[in-house]
């Protein structure tokens, strides 16, 4: 009878504790850390990892906790050798659209024998600021001439000339002084709002990362489609459609995270009064750092597409409609393009 090894070596492990009101994943950056001082900016927005937990499966339900192993290892540039990452960071998401729950800088502690990380606690508050500062981003593309707005970037300009490029880019190069002022500053102004409050510049960087890493906002979450014109001021004419279908699993390993994205041409785009499409020249899609392209033509003008947000009324002309809809917009065959869910027009 063979021998059963059992490892008893507890420091790798790091215990989640759910407290979001939202089941919750655990992810980390797929690349192992020196450190994690740097910004958030693009914490969503690079390769990642889904943890698995030791109490089986990924997924750690609301109200429970769940530990996950932290073993990664990066290449020492002192010694040249493997060595093991003694920093992390979490990016504590909701176990269906992986949406920022709280991103979480852990280190372990080597001043304890064992060493350990200890354990970690996300409230409703995090999961608040995430959904709020998705909310601020929206608002920003949709009324950039608000109030509100040129508030918020008159605050950035007074407190440093340069807050929003120091804010986002934090790091070890950055004088922590003026950094912490800024985002003091930016917490401040965030708090005296009505809708806002617990929105931070950090939250706004991992919220601007996930829109960027996945095209599920422009998707809203579900299977969409964009019809896409193009306009010399007085005439409209139909390009095409850009499909957007959502997968029986999402997958972060995958392009798009599993969506199924197309652009399916017009049949037709001499004809102003036709919606009809060519499905047999349909080509795919990849979103990559906020853009839609056509695959293999990175680089190229051809097709590009960026989503953005506006009010509807800018599209009917009713200003009675104030919902905050996404769009497209960008290149199509060279041509400036505009695109939406005729849907939400309804």
């Amino acid at each position: 009878m063979g021998n059963t090894i059992i490892d008893n070596d507890h420091s790798k492990e790091c215990e989640i504790i759910n407290n979001s009101g939202t089941d919750a994943v655990v992810i980390i950056p797929a690349l192992a850390q020196s450190n994690n001082i740097g910004s958030n900016v693009n914490i969503y927005n690079q390769r990642l990892e889904l943890l698995s937990t030791l109490e089986g499966g990924q997924v750690i339900p609301s109200g429970q906790s769940g530990t996950v192993v932290l073993d990664q290892t990066y290449n020492n540039p002192m010694t040249g050798q493997p060595t093991y990452s003694k920093v992390y960071k979490l990016l504590i998401s909701s176990s269906d659209w992986y949406h920022p729950l709280a991103v979480i800088n852990v280190k372990q502690k080597v001043s304890v024998d064992p060493p350990r990380f200890d354990p970690q606690t996300i409230n409703a508050d995090n999961q608040k600021s995430m959904e709020e500062a998705g909310l601020f981003i929206q608002t920003l593309h949709a009324d950039p001439t608000s109030p509100l707005i040129k508030s918020f970037k008159d605050m950035m300009s007074d407190v440093h000339p340069d807050a929003a490029r120091l804010a986002e880019e934090s790091s070890e190069s950055s004088k922590v002084e003026d950094v912490n002022t800024i985002t003091d500053k930016a917490s401040n102004f965030f708090k005296s709002t009505d809708d806002f409050q617990n929105v931070t510049l950090n939250s706004i960087g991992v919220m601007r990362s996930y829109y960027k890493k996945f095209p599920f906002i422009w998707a809203q979450f579900k299977n969409l489609t964009y019809n896409l014109y193009t306009s010399d001021d007085q005439t409209n004419t139909f390009l095409g459609q850009i499909s957007m279908s959502k997968p029986n699993q999402l997958d972060i390993k995958k392009p798009n995270a599993g969506y199924i994205i197309n652009f399916l041409p017009a049949s037709d785009p001499s004809n102003l009064d036709s919606t009809a499409i060519d499905s047999s020249q349909t080509v795919s899609i990849n979103y990559m750092n906020g853009i839609f392209i056509i695959k293999g033509s990175v680089g190229s003008s051809k097709t590009m597409l960026r989503g953005s947000f506006i009010f509807k009324s800018a599209l009917s002309q009713n200003p009675d409609d104030n919902q905050i809809i996404p769009i497209l917009t960008g290149k199509v065959n060279g041509g400036t393009t505009t695109g939406y869910d005729e849907s939400l027009m309804q």
